[in-house]
């Protein structure tokens, strides 16, 4: 092995290496250098490679030889070897070992790559890494050239001829210097921040391109250089764990996030005393993914541990450039805040490219380019929105995601709070807001228009627009920028909040009628009453629906609203059947699947065949019941409702179960249910339900217990207070069926309890149990009256009938 071995490494693998040689484990370097563990065996694997050696002993010893000269490369002085003015890094790179190997790869396939992203992302960190592993293979050196300071495009090429220590002549220009001095040369050229003077770092860099055959250029911007033969790598954030995920991490799983790392990296250096830690990791978290997993931004808010706790850090971060302040003295000055470094991208924009770019800040959630285009109609057309919004795109103050079928535009979160405060300052934000909520209200009249609505192809679509519906009705009910704009709205968007979240819909409807008063148009406050009633209809409120239907049919009647007064009449007729009253509703709703068959409403019409399928089965007609549920799943598939597919089969095993055949009601709604988890998970309530009674009619006690309880959870996420009542008396039944007579006396109690909270809470709703619930019900009470005797049993139930809801979930969840 040659003794020069230092020269095959780059710095940060000579550290390594020389840890490696003191015997060091993988997790004390790791901590050492706060590197992940997977990253130090990464760089031990292309350590072992270069050196060519097969195991760390030989790693060790093969260093050891040359420990003078690993010991001098580690610090800072450099052996024999290509020749290179790379800055010595002073902070460990976390986690970018995947993207420097994709840089280092299209090198092999071009001789031009221009690393782009948002400032602060990493992206001269990043080039300087590439560097230094590019550094092996080229002769002439790698040498870096920082453009920042430049005042003007023109200095470009002299910033180059300095780097390189190449004489300038006043016989000819700079640039012709340059071409002859590099011609022969097998060299890397890293042009550093190029966006500022980026037509004359283009124009040099094409030309020494073109004059210099084996010559390589790294450029890093924040938009492509867009010269031929250049290809572009666009840096991505670190890694941030989502909201979900956050709630529970712990300090060993936070240590696998770069961003929480580097956060943790930071911070020590503010407060030595500081330690990621299974209590704080989840702020920690919720800090860097607000942050975007920004390396600066997080930088710079660790600086403030010395001051704030990570708690009040992150009720700060709404004001995240107060905050986000004191960086590195000796960084570039817009480096040193999160202001100044958007500052410095904002300042480079044209003026329409600004105005659109502050515009943008009014979506809460991204936006598509029609709707881009509708808060920007009264300076440029379609095409001209898109012309901005690519330039914007490209010089990385916009996000285009193109995963869709329509491409949809976003901010990162920081920069979209800077555009918010131009866009206030320029008195721009309210007629910018109001162009936003009309388009919205649009969006949500065209979808509630439609005789399909919202079903499985819409439903992520429509799900992408959820915060910009928020914003809307935000700006328009609670900051009053226009009342009446806002309970269109309210009343627009029924369909999209029965779709995902029935108690944030009510909510929004009653901000919108508190506000009504002899302003508020006939019309406008009918539809309110509409779209409440339809909410109410969704959470099981069958007397309130069959109430309020009937004069909402008459106001929607002389309007000639056709569509408005079926969609009553078909909730009134599920109401009356929920109602046990099946006769009436059987007959309202053959009504509607006639209108809804005349109207092309086909989501209607499967509606109206799924519930006259359940009234069939309530009158024991199998048959019939089947053949409607065929009808209807041949109307879900053929739009692609895959979803309203699963339902129908719950229904259909709900007929099956009714007829006595049981075992074939499990494994229909078990396949129902495996379809609706992947589909919707918040939309599995009715077959969670029925499936915890079939399992009780079959005596599975642990597979109805754990079912039961599911459905106990769900109900209280959802706030289905009919649905709660039913998971209720599920795990009042499992206690009470499964229990032995003589030595579970206390279960047996606890069950009388909850069965006499399910009667006090039906009753209220005015909701009978239907057959499956009646059939456990009768089943149940039985058990108990004869365990315990009637009138312990009926006084246990009346003790039951005073409690609390949340005193009933949880003795139920203590059995």
């Amino acid at each position: 092995m040659r003794s020069s071995l230092p020269e095959r490494l780059s710095a940060r693998q000579a550290e390594i290496a020389r840890l490696v040689a003191r015997g060091n484990s993988t997790r004390e370097i790791a901590a050492t250098l706060f590197l992940s563990p997977r990253t130090v065996e990464n760089h031990i694997a292309a350590i072992f490679n270069k050196l060519g050696v097969g195991s760390r002993l030989e790693l060790a010893s093969a260093l050891l030889t040359s420990a003078a000269g690993i010991d001098q490369k580690s610090a800072g002085t450099t052996a024999p070897g290509p020749p290179t003015n790379l800055p010595l890094a002073r902070t460990s790179l976390l986690a970018r070992e995947t993207e420097i190997a994709d840089i280092v790869r299209i090198f092999e396939d071009s001789r031009l790559v221009t690393v782009i992203g948002a400032g602060g992302i990493g992206k001269t960190r990043s080039a300087i890494a590439v560097g230094e592993a590019l550094l092996g293979g080229m002769p002439g050196g790698v040498w870096f050239v920082q453009l920042a300071a430049l005042g003007k495009g023109a200095f470009v090429a002299g910033a180059i001829a300095q780097a390189l220590d190449v004489r300038e002549s006043l016989a000819r220009p700079v640039l012709e210097t340059l071409l002859a001095q590099l011609k022969p040369k097998r060299m890397l050229l890293i042009l550093d921040n190029c966006e500022h003077v980026i037509a004359d770092a283009a124009a040099i860099a094409n030309a020494l391109l073109a004059e210099c055959p084996h010559l390589r250029i790294l450029a890093t911007s924040r938009e492509p250089l867009r010269i031929a033969g250049e290809q572009t790598y666009r840096l991505p954030s670190l890694a941030v764990p989502t909201a979900d995920e956050s709630r529970e991490l712990s300090a060993v799983r936070a240590a696998g996030y770069a961003a929480l790392v580097l956060f943790a990296q930071s911070a020590k250096g503010s407060d030595r005393s500081f330690a990621l830690s299974d209590d704080n990791a989840p702020i920690v978290a919720d800090i860097c993914r607000r942050l975007d997993g920004i390396p600066l931004a997080i930088e710079l808010a660790a600086a403030r541990v010395s001051i704030l706790t990570v708690r009040a850090l992150s009720t700060r971060l709404e004001d995240r450039f107060a905050v986000l302040t004191r960086g590195d003295r000796a960084a570039l000055p817009r480096h040193q805040t999160m202001r100044a470094l958007i500052d410095w991208s904002y300042d480079l924009l044209a003026p329409a490219e600004q105005r659109l770019f502050e515009r943008l800040s009014v979506f809460a959630g991204g936006c598509d380019l029609a709707a881009a285009t509708a808060v920007h109609a009264d300076e440029a057309d379609e095409i001209g929105v898109l012309a901005l919004l690519s330039s914007l795109v490209d010089k990385s103050l916009v996000i285009a995601d193109l995963t869709d079928r329509e491409p949809r535009y976003r901010f990162l979160e920081t920069t979209r709070q800077y555009a918010r405060e131009k866009l206030a300052v320029g008195c721009e934000a309210m007629p910018a807001a109001r162009r936003h909520a009309l388009f919205y209200l649009e969006l949500a009249e065209r979808l509630e228009g439609t005789v399909v609505r919202i079903v499985d192809a819409e439903r992520a679509w429509a799900h992408q627009e959820l915060e910009n519906w928020r914003a809307a009705l935000d700006w328009s009910l609670e900051a009053r920028g226009d009342v009446i704009l806002g309970q269109r709205l309210a009343a627009a968007t029924m369909d999209v909040w029965l779709d995902v979240s029935l108690t944030e819909g009510r909510r929004w409807l009653a901000a919108a009628v508190a506000l009504t008063d002899e302003r508020t148009p006939a019309l406008v406050r009918a539809r309110l009453d509409f779209a409440a009633t339809g909410i109410a209809q969704s959470l099981g409120e069958w007397s309130v629906v069959i109430a309020e239907s009937r004069g909402l049919i008459e106001i929607f009647r002389e309007l000639g609203a056709t569509l408005e007064v079926t969609r009553l009449e078909y909730w009134t007729g599920r109401s009356l059947l929920c109602l046990g009253r099946f006769a009436e509703g059987e007959q309202l709703l053959r009504g509607v699947l006639e209108k809804a068959r005349s109207l092309q409403d086909r989501r209607l019409f499967g509606e109206a065949l799924e519930n006259i399928a359940y009234a069939q089965s309530s009158s024991g007609n199998l048959a019939e019941a089947r053949a409607y549920i065929a009808e209807a799943l041949d109307v879900w598939h053929s739009l692609g409702a895959e979803r309203k597919a699963s339902n129908a089969e719950v229904i259909l095993a709900e007929a099956e179960f009714r007829a006595g055949y049981v075992e074939r009601a499990i494994g229909l709604v078990t396949t129902a249910l495996l379809r609706l988890r992947q589909i919707d998970h918040g939309r599995v309530m009715p077959a969670i339900i029925n499936l915890a009674a079939y399992l009780i009619a079959c005596d599975r006690w642990g597979e109805a217990q754990a079912v039961a309880c599911e459905a106990l959870g769900l109900a209280q996420e959802t706030q289905r207070t009919v649905y709660r009542a039913w998971a209720l008396q599920h795990v009042a039944a499992v206690a009470a069926l499964s229990a032995n007579a003589e030595s579970d006396l206390a279960k047996l109690a606890t069950s009388a309890r909850l069965i006499g909270y399910v009667d006090a809470r039906i009753a209220v709703l005015a909701s009978p149990r239907e057959y499956t619930e009646q059939q456990e019900y009768d089943r149940v009470r039985t058990v108990l009256r004869d365990a315990l005797g009637s009138e312990e049993m009926e006084r246990l139930m009346a003790a039951g009938a005073g409690m609390m809801e949340h005193q009933a979930v949880t003795l139920a969840l203590s059995i």
